[in-house]
């Protein structure tokens, strides 16, 4: 080990990594701060502390930018991470991390120019792109080798805070858990020696999902891969299925959603071209998958066909009041609270809250609309109110949809 003068800091390696691809930049930052390593040499107390301190030292930053519609660059904080590492065997990390499901998650993150394909696996969708898995979490993890020899076997442990499906809500919770339920994740694999570029592994992921209506989905994530790199060809195979008790209702059942990929690659001096299958089997009735979707809802007993936005648009802010046939249109809207409204306002309305509050003190005031939707306290009342009043119209989470009400317009 390098020994500096007393007081003296450095930094021992600074790495700076861009990647640039349609639209899309993510910065990876990974410094390594060196404290001074004489300063207590003749304290063994202090020398004792200060390598719990020098072992603590590494924080792993990722920050990617997107070009959303309308040029508006949105930025989003990907992992953000304290280590501590304390030998090959053990290592310690606490933060916003991409959970290591599979493979290809933690192989690539979210740079797209290290990847060799244009777009990622559809099972491995990110969440902004209502992806299948939970890509994302803010909690803690423990990983490291395990004594193997050639095998080369590796353990990661993880504990977060699980996933958001409320319309609305960010996917990876930063602060707190819908439920009481954590989320836990193992993943096993192995490098073997005997075979540079092979990795196989396995990952066991589960979590509890509640929708507003405080059903709980038991979700269980297995998946499986077998893949090989080298300078001149990349070979990945990845399975998984994933298990989810509990219908949209609440009633008992089980559903089984299984899915795959494989990609082949082979280098061509400059040219990398590329071949993917991919399959993913969602049913209808499953209750995070399948459909129906978010969305702007009403009674099943109302006949009114499907609505473009504009057309929801002019209904909900009062510029169309009645239903086909004459009957009074009924708006419903959930409380300023609930992350489900701060969509409506953004899809439908394209106002912020106080925009929206402004906007029917004026309508009122001038005669335009005779008052603003009116505002209920949760998804269990929207959902009443739906079921109860034929000409209402309202919006809820998929997992919130039931018989007694028809999507009308599904929103992102």
């Amino acid at each position: 080990m390098l020994n500096l003068a007393k007081g003296t800091v450095t930094n021992r390696r600074c790495a700076l990594h861009i990647g640039r691809y349609t639209g899309f930049i993510t910065l990876v930052l990974a410094v390594n701060q060196i404290l001074p390593t004489s300063a207590y040499a003749d304290d063994p107390a202090h020398e004792a502390e200060h390598d719990v301190i020098l072992h603590m030292n590494e924080q792993i930053q990722e920050l990617q930018a997107k070009v959303k519609e309308g040029n508006i660059l949105d930025t989003d904080v990907e992992r953000l991470l304290l280590q501590y590492k304390h030998n090959d065997y053990l290592n310690f990390c606490i933060g916003r991390y991409h959970s290591s499901i599979g493979y290809y998650n933690t192989a690539f993150h979210q740079g797209a120019w290290f990847q060799t394909t244009i777009d990622r696996p559809f099972m491995y969708a990110s969440d902004d792109e209502d992806g299948f898995l939970p890509l994302q979490e803010v909690g803690a993890t423990i990983n490291g080798q395990i004594p193997s020899g050639k095998l080369g076997l590796n353990y990661v442990a993880e504990i977060g805070n699980g996933r958001a499906r409320l319309l609305g809500s960010e996917p990876a919770q930063s602060f707190r858990d819908t439920n009481n339920g954590k989320s836990f994740n193992l993943a096993l694999f192995a490098r073997p020696s005997w075979t540079p570029g092979l990795q196989t592994g396995f990952s066991i992921y589960h979590d509890y999902l509640t929708f507003s209506d405080n059903i709980d989905h038991s979700e269980l994530i297995s998946t499986a891969y077998a893949v090989y790199e080298s300078s001149n060809y990349e070979f990945l195979n990845e399975v998984m299925l994933v298990r989810h008790t509990g219908s949209i209702t609440g009633a008992p059942g089980v559903f089984h959603t299984p899915g795959f990929y494989t990609q082949f690659s082979r280098r061509f001096g400059k040219y990398h071209p590329y071949f993917r299958y991919a399959y993913l089997n969602a049913g209808v009735a499953e209750p995070i998958y399948g459909d129906p979707a978010d969305g702007i809802v009403v009674n099943k007993s109302n006949n009114a066909g499907p609505l473009s936005r504009e057309e929801v648009r002019r209904i909900f802010m009062g510029e169309k009041s009645s239903w086909p046939g004459g009957k009074r249109v009924t708006v419903l809207m959930l409380a300023a609270d609930q992350p489900e409204r701060g969509v409506i306002l953004r899809e439908v309305f394209k106002m912020n809250e106080s925009d929206y509050t402004r906007y029917f003190l004026q309508a009122a005031f001038t005669g335009r609309v005779q008052a603003a939707p009116k505002d209920l306290p949760s998804a269990a009342r929207m959902k009443g109110r739906l079921a109860a009043n034929p000409n209402a119209i309202g919006y809820l989470n998929k997992g919130d949809v039931d018989d007694n009400v028809r999507v009308l317009l599904k929103l992102p």
